[in-house]
């Protein structure tokens, strides 16, 4: 039985002085003195017959008393011999408990057997000794059913903090007052390159291979600042695949107002920061495309007001310098306007029946003379028996727009650009290629081609732009006409774009 298991009432027998009524016949204590008065009987019978009192004694009786003095002498041994057995048995009584006492199998209870008087004080004692012993254990086994308590409430709350912790999708670090991590989350894990199971107790200077960051990590805030947070950002990893983490470090603080470490948290600020330089750059690019057709619409406005063209043909010439600039203009606007449109689900789609081969006739058409100014020879080769498209024709067209404009834009003097339309029959898809020979697209760049806002750094001293053609493109296509954009290009070799359409079953042919 355990020490801490039923609680155990004591009760201390008071062992009196006066003679217990229940007490055997044959004590240790009475059988002692019994046998001593049986040798002073028999030393008296012997002085008596060596001092010769007994000499006026018969025979007959001096041989009784003799008798008798051997019977006492007998009787005195059995009786010593008996009170022997008598202590020897309650020695045992008590060895048997004290065993049982230390195997923890019961306490020691009241004496039953007789017990020799010398020892009864001792026992007392010890049995007083021991219910205070029980008592003592029984205070400590409530004490730690508490603290049992207390820590299980402690560690629920703790497997519970880890598990917020490891569901958390931004890195988090907890480290003591001696610079040691003590609790991380699987994304810090992957953050700094360790599992937090195998590195828990470690100095974070070893963990986190930024040594600048360590440091701060580790610092030990003054009295000042403990109750302040502290946030920064700092680039982590490598300058190929850096990212920004905006880092708030927060202290640990006790009951006592004593520091026992730091909490940080790591939130990635990168795209935030990517985007806010996006946003800058847009609205530069914008200014920038939009200051060009302004000023040149401005500028041809103010000859013709101050009646600078002499002649009808300059006039004209005049006009159609106008005219372009104020399309341009208007493309730029319309870009900017259907994305916005198209994201936030207003854009009113108008479907209806399109020849394709119509639509993109009309846009190399309208690209010609970009095309001539640059020495560029356009081609457009047509499917001569297409279905007819379920689409909005101006969303189609501004789309075939922008790509035949990238291209030419892209390709230098003397290159080609080829458009063309074809019909797959076996996967039900109508494609549009445009194909040109020109600086093509990075590897690294060609992911990111269709986000919006982004411009490839070989392109962007080449020509103008605001990043959104593309993306406006994918948009048309994927998001309305539920079709696919497809891009294959080699970095100064040129590049190929394919606008592939799903055609609707039973669709009519057209010549």
């Amino acid at each position: 039985m355990s020490a801490c298991g039923e609680a155990t009432k004591l009760s201390v027998p008071v062992i009196a002085k006066r003679r217990d009524p229940r007490s055997p016949l044959f004590s240790f204590r009475r059988t002692l003195w019994l046998t001593l008065v049986l040798l002073v009987a028999v030393m008296l019978v012997a002085v008596l017959e060596l001092s010769g009192v007994t000499g006026r004694v018969s025979p007959e009786d001096r041989l009784v008393a003799w008798t008798v003095c051997a019977l006492l002498v007998t009787l005195a041994i059995a009786v010593l011999l008996l009170g022997r057995y008598m202590t020897q048995r309650s020695l045992e009584h008590v060895e048997i408990q004290l065993h049982s006492l230390i195997r923890g199998e019961a306490q020691i209870e009241p004496f039953g057997e007789p017990v020799p008087d010398s020892l009864k004080p001792v026992m007392g004692a010890l049995h007083e000794y021991v219910a205070l012993v029980y008592s003592r254990t029984r205070q400590l086994c409530d004490q730690k059913r508490v603290l049992d308590h207390q820590m299980q409430m402690v560690n629920a709350a703790r497997r519970q903090t880890e598990a917020i912790l490891h569901s958390l999708g931004e890195p988090v670090l907890a480290i003591d007052s001696q610079g040691r991590l003590t609790m991380a989350n699987a994304a810090a894990g992957r953050l700094f390159g360790f599992q937090p199971d195998e590195v828990r107790g470690q100095a974070i200077a070893d963990l986190v291979k930024d040594s600048d960051l360590a440091a701060l990590l580790a610092e030990t805030p003054v009295v000042g600042e403990r109750r302040r947070r502290r946030q920064m950002e700092r680039s982590i990893g490598s300058q190929q695949c850096a990212r920004t983490y905006k880092i708030t470090v927060s202290a640990m603080i006790d009951e006592s107002g004593t520091v026992q470490g730091r909490v940080a948290v790591f939130h990635d600020v990168t795209r935030e920061r990517e985007i806010n330089q996006l946003k800058t750059d847009f609205v530069s690019a914008v200014s920038h495309e939009l200051r060009t057709p302004l000023s040149s619409i401005r500028a041809y406005v103010e000859m013709l007001v101050d009646d600078e063209a002499h002649s009808e043909a300059l006039r004209r010439e005049f006009y159609r310098i106008i005219e372009g600039e104020t399309q341009r203009l208007e493309r730029l606007v319309n870009n900017i306007l259907n994305v916005s449109r198209i994201e936030a689900g207003v854009l009113s789609i108008h479907e209806g029946p399109v020849r394709i081969n119509e639509v993109a006739l009309d846009v190399v058409s309208a690209l010609a003379p970009q095309a001539e100014e640059k020495s560029l020879v356009l081609h457009f080769d047509a499917d001569d028996a297409l279905p007819d498209l379920r689409a909005d024709r101006d969303l189609l067209h501004q789309a075939e727009m922008n790509v035949v404009g990238n291209s030419i834009k892209y390709t230098p003097s003397g290159g080609q650009v080829r458009v063309a339309t074809a019909l797959d029959r076996e996967a039900s898809r109508l494609t549009l290629t445009v194909t040109d020979n020109g600086i093509g697209i990075r590897p690294n760049d060609l992911p990111r081609v269709f986000d919006k806002f982004y411009r490839a750094e070989n392109g962007a001293g080449i020509a103008g732009g605001t990043g959104l053609g593309l993306s406006l493109v994918r948009h048309i296509v994927e998001t309305i006409h539920r079709g696919e954009v497809y891009v294959t290009s080699e970095h100064g070799r040129g590049t190929t774009m394919s606008l592939r359409f799903p055609v609707p079953r039973g669709g009519e042919r057209h010549s």
